[in-house]
């Protein structure tokens, strides 16, 4: 085994232990201690990771979009006030809270025709 398999594995058992721990451990030791508002504290930080990783991307790539972050916060106004104020279940909100934020890309986007 020469030294770039030796590191191949040495990282695939470092992803397999992350893998475990997200999937096995901390929820054993969630419903052990009763901690059950951890979970929102978790998933949180998996939603605004993955907000953050396509950001992330597009500076990455050299493509800066500030519109994309506009656009996501149109859709998660929208989807807090369809649950807050109008009573929508969460699930139903965000196709919703989507389509509206697409809409308003639409009507924002057709006038100025950027070609490149």
């Amino acid at each position: 085994m020469n030294h770039l398999d030796a590191r191949r594995l040495r990282a695939l058992a470092y992803v397999a232990a992350f893998l475990v721990g997200v999937f096995w451990i901390i929820p054993v030791l969630i419903a052990v201690t009763g901690l059950w508002n951890f979970y929102f504290t978790l998933t949180s930080v998996a939603l605004l990771s993955v907000a953050s990783a396509g950001v992330w991307l597009t500076f990455y790539i050299g493509r800066i979009n500030i519109g994309q972050g506009a656009f996501a916060l149109i859709g998660a106004y929208v989807s807090a006030i369809l649950v807050t104020k109008a009573g929508v279940s969460f699930w139903v909100s965000l196709p919703l809270a989507g389509l509206f934020a697409s809409l308003v890309a639409i009507v924002i986007g057709l006038p100025i025709r950027v070609r490149f």
